[in-house]
């Protein structure tokens, strides 16, 4: 019997609805697997660190950011979120594949190999519900997927802002590690003019449609 159902598929990503899940992980990585994976994946942990110090002084709200393996272990973390219904365990070596904490925006996204929305209104009741998640693979030379990121917020913030800024954390993660592998090309990573200028309006309250106006863009841009 299927624990989801698919709502809609858009360009940010499946809208999906849980029927049942579980609140909190129940596996969690041995400290010497989780210790191979933090060395595995280090270049990218560093870029998940340098971009979200980029990106956090644009921030006006809270944010949840998460960054797991191929397979969805939690290998790095930042922010955090407050809801009613409680906070789910959330340390480094959890499991969030589907047989771990039933279905959810990590374990969907590896599932589908594609960006994954649950919005507040498509969780079962009983369930942490108050939360919107997106998770997005992160994808090298246009096949190779190198990890998930998913980002947590609160019901009360824009989805739009949720997606974009996203986008923007998942390309400039890309960036930072593909240059890291090669360090021949010696290239300084940032945000682009244009991006950059996007988070300064969504830092000063603009939404992603009044800012697409303002710079003369598509809001899919």
């Amino acid at each position: 019997m299927p624990n989801y159902d698919f709502l809609v598929s858009t360009k940010e990503g499946t809208i999906i609805r849980l029927l049942n899940t579980l609140a909190t992980p129940r596996f969690f990585v041995p400290s010497e697997k989780l210790n191979d994976l933090l060395v595995e994946y280090r270049n990218l942990i560093v870029s998940f660190k340098d971009s979200i110090n980029i990106i956090k002084s644009y921030l006006r709200n809270n944010y949840l950011f998460l960054m797991t393996d191929k397979t969805g272990v939690l290998i790095a973390k930042y922010g955090k979120v407050e809801f009613e219904d409680g906070l789910i365990e959330l340390r480094l070596g959890a499991s969030f594949a589907e047989n771990s904490c039933g279905p959810n925006a990590i374990s969907l996204a590896i599932k589908l190999k594609k960006p994954v929305i649950l919005l507040p209104s498509t969780y079962p009741q009983g369930c942490p519900s108050s939360l919107f998640y997106y998770s997005v693979p992160l994808v090298i030379n246009k096949k190779n997927t190198i990890c998930y990121l998913m980002v947590c917020s609160s019901i009360n913030i824009v989805v739009s802002e949720i997606i974009t800024i996203t986008q923007l954390l998942k390309d400039r993660i890309i960036d930072k590690y593909s240059n890291s592998c090669n360090p021949k090309k010696d290239k300084k990573i940032g945000f682009t003019e244009k991006q950059q200028l996007i988070l300064e309006l969504l830092s000063k309250g603009m939404t992603t449609q009044a800012i697409a106006l303002e710079l003369g863009v598509s809001p899919n841009t």
